[in-house]
């Protein structure tokens, strides 16, 4: 059955980066428009986001943006930008639903030199620092 806020790439529409840069850009699984079409192809365009990383989980999200633009398996991430930082928040939901690609992008912050903190989980949610090695 084919869940209709999902795009064929089973993200939601407007979170996903490869309809965004593809043929299919904008449309849903049913044709449906799936709003906006902005692009998160510079870190200037995911500044939108910077306010979902209040106080001490500031240096997080700039790692997200660091390691996406500087790693090409994070700029080559399933669902772009946004499925990579959901991925490696470890969001319960994606947990659940695809381990192995909250693993792969937990993975990808490591390589890049990142150590997570899950200490002020869940209320908090999880931070990454740059390793001191």
């Amino acid at each position: 059955m084919i869940d209709e806020d999902e795009c064929i790439h089973g993200l939601t529409p407007s979170t996903c980066s490869i309809c965004k840069h593809g043929v299919d850009a904008g449309t849903s699984k049913s044709g449906r428009s799936s709003g906006s079409t902005s692009q998160l192809d510079t870190p200037a365009s995911l500044e939108k986001y910077r306010d979902r990383y209040p106080g001490d989980r500031e240096p997080t999200f700039e790692a997200y943006v660091e390691v996406f633009f500087r790693i090409d398996a994070a700029r080559n991430f399933p669902g772009g930008w946004t499925m990579f930082s959901r991925c490696a928040n470890a969001e319960p939901s994606l947990v659940e639903k695809d381990r192995a690609l909250v693993e792969r992008a937990e993975g990808i912050m490591r390589a890049a030199g990142y150590v997570k903190d899950d200490s002020g989980r869940p209320r908090q949610g999880r931070k990454w620092w740059k390793s001191a090695s």
